[in-house]
C-alpha cells in the first residue's frame, strides 16, 4: 500500500525530516526553549493558487512561533525541498511524555484563497498566504508593509473547542519576509508583527 503524503495542516505535529532541530529561542534569562507549530504549507499544492509565482513550487514551508507569549518577536520559518515520502511526524511531549501540541487542523489547499481569507477552520476569520494583511495599522504598519517585503501567511485567531489566541485577545498574526530573501528561498529573516484588539 503507497504511503499517504503528508499535506499543509494547522497545529499538531509537523511532518519533518531525518536530522530535523525543533526551533528554539531563549528567554530573558539566556534559557533556551521551544517554539510552538503553527502550520506546514505543501509548496506544490499551494503553488496552483500562486499566480504570481512568488512561492517555491515544491517542498514544505513550516511555520513556528512563540504562542506562549502574547507581545514575542520569536518565530522561525523553515523550508524543506527534498522527497515528501521521507517526512515523518515528530510530537514533542512532556516530562509525563503527553504531546504539547495543539491539536491539528487540516488544510485544503485547492479552497485556499491566496489573496483572500477563507475561514480555516470553521470559525477563523482570516487566514490566508501572500496578498496584504488585513490590518496594518493596528500591527504598526501605517498603511501596509514596507515595499520591499511581502506577507507570507496570516493566521487569525480561533475561537472553538480548542481555543488559540494571538496576543491574547483575538488577534491576527502575520509573517513577513523580504521579496529578495523569498526569491532566494531563504526564509532565516523572516519577521512577525501581531494586531491586537
Amino acid at each position: 500500500m503507497k504511503k499517504k503524503l503528508p499535506g499543509s495542516k494547522f497545529f499538531g505535529n509537523p511532518d519533518v525530516w531525518e536530522g530535523f532541530a525543533w526551533p528554539q529561542a531563549k528567554d530573558r534569562d539566556g534559557e533556551s526553549y521551544h517554539l510552538d507549530f503553527v502550520c506546514q504549507i505543501d509548496c506544490a499544492e499551494a503553488s496552483k493558487r500562486d499566480t504570481d509565482g512568488l512561492l517555491p513550487k515544491t517542498g514544505m514551508l513550516y511555520f513556528f512561533y512563540d504562542l506562549a507569549d502574547h507581545y514575542s518577536s520569536n518565530s522561525e520559518v523553515l523550508y524543506y525541498d527534498g522527497d515528501l515520502s521521507a517526512l515523518e511526524p515528530f510530537a514533542l511531549v512532556d516530562d509525563e511524555d503527553n504531546e504539547t501540541g495543539q491539536p491539528e487542523y487540516p488544510v485544503d489547499l485547492i479552497a485556499f484563497e491566496m489573496k483572500e481569507g477563507i475561514p480555516i477552520p470553521d470559525g477563523i476569520e482570516d487566514v490566508f498566504l501572500l496578498g496584504e494583511p488585513s490590518d496594518p495599522e493596528q500591527m504598526g504598519l501605517g498603511e501596509g508593509i514596507p515595499e520591499n517585503d511581502q506577507l507570507l501567511l496570516e493566521v487569525d485567531s480561533y475561537i472553538g473547542d480548542h481555543d488559540f489566541n494571538f496576543g491574547g485577545d483575538c488577534g491576527k498574526l502575520c509573517f513577513f519576509l523580504s521579496k529578495a530573501d523569498l526569491a532566494k528561498k531563504d526564509f532565516s529573516k523572516v519577521w512577525t508583527e501581531m494586531a491586537v484588539y
